[in-house]
């Protein structure tokens, strides 16, 4: 994905991994210095640019940080879950047009990313299915739950589901396992955590979206 990424043209391409480390995509130039591309999880190189620019900005890392946007985040997965069936459940929630990378729901409009990192207003038929799939997962992602109205939802990686109070739901299968993942973002930790184990529940989201992928394959 990364080298597909550097052949369309992108100039910055980074990786994240949550088990922890960056993707280091093309290389970096520091004043005469270069440091090459590791397309794999580096842990120094996130602990070595935050000492650098503690030392660049004479600032303490302490600092740096309360600096940055108060956002929290919580991992989970449901383990034992079929991966096709997981598969199935980012096919259901994704429009047809496999060039949309994500869907804007703006004041009554749908605008559609294409791969170039183009918007603009989707197709009729785009718009239809883009807002069939947003009422299937506010029901799911209920005011009920704590969640907002539906802003986004991007299809980079999975299905990445932003709402308008800053929570952010995103359902990925493994690669390489039979477990459905879920990675919960919030402006808070508590909420961070409410929406992982919320989300995963024997009647959450998740379970659901199960339910309806096996009923309706």
């Amino acid at each position: 994905g990364m080298d597909q990424a550097k052949q369309q043209g992108k100039q910055i391409v980074r990786g994240w991994e949550a088990n922890g480390g960056l993707l280091l995509g093309p290389d970096i130039r520091l004043d005469t210095a270069i440091l090459r591309a590791l397309p794999t999880r580096d842990a120094m190189l996130p602990i070595l640019s935050v000492l650098s620019a503690s030392v660049a900005k004479r600032r303490p890392v302490t600092e740096l940080f309360a600096n940055l946007p108060p956002r929290y985040s919580r991992a989970t997965l449901l383990k034992d879950f079929p991966r096709p069936t997981g598969l199935e459940i980012v096919r259901q929630l994704s429009p047809e047009s496999p060039d949309i990378r994500e869907l804007i729901f703006n004041d009554g409009r749908i605008e559609a990313l294409t791969q170039e990192m183009e918007t603009s207003e989707a197709d009729a038929k785009t718009a239809k299915q883009a807002e069939a799939i947003r009422r299937r997962l506010e029901a799911l992602f209920s005011p009920d739950l704590g969640f907002g109205s539906l802003q986004k939802i991007n299809y980079i990686d999975g299905v990445r589901v932003c709402f308008n109070n800053g929570d952010v739901a995103h359902i990925r299968p493994s690669g390489n396992a039979d477990e459905l993942r879920l990675y919960a973002v919030a402006d808070t930790q508590a909420r961070a955590d409410e929406i992982a184990t919320t989300g995963t529940a024997d009647n959450g989201p998740l379970r659901q979206l199960e339910r309806q992928v096996t009923a309706n394959p």
